[in-house]
């Protein structure tokens, strides 16, 4: 029930900021969604950050990013993961932006994908490695105790 009422209102919001008027088409297969969500990845994880960015709720996070998403991260090829890890490292530069409240969810998700992903090869993990160390090198420096502290630790 309320996974109907999630998708309904997931429904309305597309449609409602969408500039081409086209049916809503659900799809139900892998195959048809796994093309749909190579191309749109970086869209959703950026849209579905905003409902986190002003809320604390943890009931509310895992409704807006579940954690398959992190955990998942293995299976994405060599690029997509780089991707992934450029895209979350620039939320994550949002999120520690705002003065009096920083948000370290997504510092934290880089922490963790960085622990699933250690397993690449030694190619594939450089690649990932070179974007974190300069993420974390940035927020380390950070003036916020808090968060250079989460960062070194």
């Amino acid at each position: 029930m309320e996974m109907e009422a999630i998708s309904t209102a997931a429904k309305n919001l597309m449609e409602s900021v969408s500039h081409v008027q086209t049916p809503f088409t659900l799809a139900k297969h892998l195959q048809h969604v796994r093309p749909m969500f190579k191309m749109a990845w970086t869209s959703f994880l950026a849209a579905f950050s905003v409902g986190l960015q002003d809320c604390d709720d943890l009931e509310v996070a895992a409704l807006c990013l579940d954690d398959r998403i992190f955990t998942g991260s293995t299976r994405l090829d060599g690029d997509a993961i780089v991707d992934f890890v450029k895209g979350l490292c620039k939320i994550s530069l949002d999120e520690l932006a705002h003065p009096g409240h920083p948000r370290m969810f997504s510092l934290q998700k880089i922490v963790e994908i960085s622990y699933y992903n250690m397993g690449r090869i030694r190619l594939q993990w450089s690649r990932i490695w070179q974007v974190l160390g300069e993420h974390f090198n940035t927020v380390g420096c950070n003036p916020n105790e808090e968060i250079c502290f989460f960062c070194s630790g």
